[in-house]
């Protein structure tokens, strides 16, 4: 019988990963909007990155999944936690 504290380790590890995986594809957006201005020449596209409102950025799409991702991580840890220190107690 597979353990909790086993399934909420791959939960972690499946959690960190889509983390790293949402944040690597948002930097790859946005080298790929930079490219298309340049081989177009445009200077007026940016699909949002507008750089005035970079500072004041609010959550994007992006941001609340890796935000949905680190929660999820610290359940799973929460979970490991618990199920370790029960199986000790026993």
């Amino acid at each position: 019988m597979i353990s909790i504290a086993l399934l909420s380790l791959f939960g972690i590890f499946i959690s960190i990963m889509g983390c790293f995986v949402v944040r690597r594809e948002g930097e790859f957006f946005h080298e790929a909007t930079q490219i298309y201005n340049r081989i177009y020449n445009r200077t007026a596209i940016t699909f949002g990155l507008d750089q005035k409102e970079d500072k004041k950025r609010k959550f994007g799409i992006r941001d609340c999944f890796q935000l949905t991702f680190v929660v999820s991580t610290v359940i799973f840890i929460l979970i490991f936690i618990f199920s370790v220190k029960a199986r000790i107690d026993q």
